[in-house]
């Protein structure tokens, strides 16, 4: 087992989480209630969240190496690593097609802009995917009855986000997508850690 790899599942999520918050808060011209975190990737500052979404793209597919020798170990499904090492590219090429301007029409979202979108919705789609994935093929039960809940919650925010995105700009969830995402991401991340920890408990026996 590589420990440094290992390590990235920790590292990488935290430092995500850390750095877009901070950047919500120091730049006046944005608000973490309601803005995206892809959001950040725009304006003079953009390069630093765009920069936090390919470290934490590279993280996430380092881990997913990481976490082979244990799923073969441990009769885990190789479809977990797969699915990190999927949503790390997704990050990292998200950071690299940044997103329109949200005030820019559909119609003419540019092709980074539609890049970015479909890089988004991959990345919500899989995050509850390896929760609910993890919650029938990991050995630990107590961390399967944990991932099952993640997945849940998480389905629930990006539920929340949809209908917030059909809604018009004064209702109260349009007003509060920031949060609502935030909800997702950081509860996904926290969950990415808790397997990293983990994945380290369970190399030390193979």
């Amino acid at each position: 087992m590589n420990s440094i790899s290992l390590q990235m599942g920790k590292v990488g999520p935290a430092l995500f989480v850390i750095v877009f918050t901070v950047s919500g808060w120091v730049r006046p011209d944005y608000s973490t209630v309601r803005m995206p975190v892809s959001a950040l990737s725009l304006g003079p500052l953009g390069w630093i969240q765009i920069l936090n979404f390919v470290i934490v793209g590279i993280s996430f597919v380092v881990f997913s190496f990481a976490l082979l020798p244990v799923a073969k170990g441990r009769s885990w499904s190789r479809i977990l690593p797969v699915l990190l090492f999927l949503i790390g590219c997704s990050l990292a090429f998200s950071g690299l097609f940044t997103m329109d301007a949200p005030d820019i029409p559909r119609t003419s979202w540019t092709f980074h802009g539609w890049m970015h979108q479909i890089l988004g919705a991959t990345v919500f789609l899989l995050f509850p995917t390896c929760c609910f994935v993890s919650s029938w093929t990991v050995r630990h039960s107590r961390f399967r009855r944990w991932s099952f809940v993640v997945g849940c919650f998480i389905v629930v925010s990006i539920f929340a986000m949809k209908v917030a995105q059909l809604q018009g700009p004064e209702a109260f969830l349009f007003s509060h997508f920031g949060i609502l995402q935030r909800v997702a991401i950081v509860s996904y991340m926290f969950w990415v850690i808790t397997l990293a920890f983990m994945t380290e408990r369970a190399s030390k026996n193979l």
